[in-house]
Order: C-alpha cells, then sequence, then structure tokens
C-alpha cells in the first residue's frame, strides 16, 4: 500500500474576511495547529491594526508565529520558510494538519513551492526542497478546490 502524502492546509485571503474564525473553527473538527501566514501578525504590539485573533478567540487551538517578533525585527520571506518548515515537520510529527493562515502570499508561496526570492537566494533555498519532500503542495484550482 502506497504512502498517502502529508498535508499542509492553506486558507488565505485579506484581513477581516474571517480566516482566523475558520482556521479556530477547523480545529473543532480536526486535528490542527495553526501557523500564522501573516507578515505584519508575526509581529507583537500590532494587534488593533493587523485585526489580530484573540486569545480568547484563539480557543486553546495552538497557534504559531503570532505576535512573536519586535516590530523593529526584519522578517522575510525566506525567514518564514526557514522558520515554517520545521514547525510543519513538528506539527505532522504529531500526527496534527499544519494549517498556514493569512493574507501574505508570498509567506505562502514561499512554503508551496519552488520559490526564489532572488538570483542570489536560489541556493540558499535550495536546501528546503529536500525538507518539503513528501508534503502534498499541488495548487488547486477552480473546481478541484474543496470548500468546507
Amino acid at each position: 500500500m502506497a504512502e498517502s502524502k502529508k498535508k499542509v492546509v492553506v486558507v488565505m485571503g485579506p484581513t477581516g474576511s474571517g480566516k482566523s474564525k475558520l482556521a479556530v473553527d477547523l480545529a473543532s473538527l480536526f486535528p490542527v495547529e495553526i501557523i500564522n501566514a501573516d507578515a505584519m501578525q508575526i509581529y507583537n504590539g500590532l494587534d488593533v491594526l493587523t485585526n489580530k485573533v484573540t486569545t480568547l478567540e484563539q480557543k486553546g487551538v495552538p497557534h504559531h508565529l503570532l505576535g512573536t517578533l519586535s516590530p523593529d525585527m526584519e522578517f522575510t520571506a525566506k525567514d518564514f520558510r526557514q522558520s515554517t518548515i520545521p514547525l510543519i515537520e513538528d506539527i505532522l510529527s504529531r500526527n496534527h494538519i499544519p494549517l498556514l493562515v493569512g493574507g501574505t502570499n508570498y509567506y505562502i508561496q514561499a512554503v508551496v513551492s519552488n520559490f526564489l526570492l532572488d538570483g542570489d537566494s536560489a541556493q540558499d533555498c535550495s536546501s528546503d526542497v529536500a525538507a518539503v519532500k513528501g508534503l502534498d503542495t499541488e495548487e488547486k484550482q477552480g473546481d478541484e478546490v474543496q470548500t468546507v
């Protein structure tokens, strides 16, 4: 019997569109852990500006990379990828589903595709490709997209 590919689920959209609520609702049905994929919500102290999900709204669901950095720190798409790949592997090792949630498309692209930030980063990111082998990263469009 062939081993099934491990899944990473992505919920993306604009600020205030209900991504966080959907993610927390999904956690009541599936064993998910949420990985923030919003370039501004990774910083602490910007809660109102970014419409960041409150602790109460998180309902005990594990959230990663949410309000963890000082706003004076730079955090690039490459940094996001390097932080997220080990998180995904850790979440999968617990038989939970990693749920990338946010509106920063280039963060999500950095994780789910062969993403090159610039000519110099091709080598830097190439070693990460091995880390995502076995993850189902095919893109679904149109009728292929499953709705909940």
